[in-house]
């Protein structure tokens, strides 16, 4: 019997296109099942309509995710991956509140007013009952962490004396003035969407801090009062 072996050179560039070939495949299939989630609700979502999409064979698509579960899991997971660095995780704390939240305020709002952002909202709310896990991640990754420095901000401020509310319960507020003025700048053209970004973020903060603070250019924690009580 005669056995034929690749030389090694080929049989290494045979396998490399191999592995470029369903990593290519892969991010197809993924991308379509994006799109298909973009434009429609997970129940909708077979791998029948995948390989359709896809221009490929159903069986190709069954060789690289076991089902419609698996593909809602990994895209959504990819979406929150791409959006989670854009949730704002600190408040500076030697300026004075309204420019200290204003800089928050403008990361929030860009994060909120996000197409890639709104869409795992719509998806949380069309899906959020046969998949809860995603509403819990994205609670998690993004609301988490922001909620979090909006209280370590305002429990240093509170521990100075310069702030007599409930750290909390104030973040929770702010945070959610904050997304009902990005709900509000969707009335905005795209060359407006900068400068409405600035004034829908300083107008909420100042009111906030007129609330919270008593006065707009309310007292203020520098450097020494940061180090005192951090």
């Amino acid at each position: 019997m005669t056995v034929h072996v690749l030389p090694h050179s080929l049989s290494s560039q045979t396998g490399k296109a191999t592995a470029r070939g369903r990593g290519q495949a892969r991010a197809i299939i993924l991308d379509v099942v994006d799109r298909l989630l973009c434009e429609r609700g997970a129940e909708t979502l077979s791998m029948e309509l995948v390989a359709q999409e896809a221009g490929i064979v159903r069986r190709t698509v069954y060789n690289h995710f076991g089902s419609t579960g698996e593909l809602f899991r990994i895209s959504r997971k990819r979406l929150l991956a791409a959006i989670a660095p854009l949730a704002p995780n600190e408040v500076p704390v030697d300026i004075p509140p309204v420019a200290a939240l204003t800089i928050f305020a403008r990361r929030a709002i860009q994060l909120f007013t996000d197409p890639r952002q709104i869409e795992l909202m719509l998806s949380i709310v069309r899906d959020g009952r046969s998949h809860p896990w995603l509403a819990a991640a994205y609670d998690r990754e993004i609301q988490t962490p922001m909620r979090s420095a909006l209280e370590r901000y305002f429990s240093i401020a509170r521990r100075a004396g310069l702030f007599d509310h409930d750290p909390r319960r104030a973040s929770y507020q702010l945070l959610w003035t904050l997304d009902a003025a990005a709900m509000s700048l969707s009335i905005f053209q795209e060359a407006d969407a900068s400068r409405a970004l600035d004034e829908h973020g300083e107008r909420r903060v100042r009111a906030f801090v007129m609330q919270h603070y008593g006065r707009e250019e309310a007292q203020f924690f520098g450097p020494g009062d940061a180090r005192r009580v951090g």
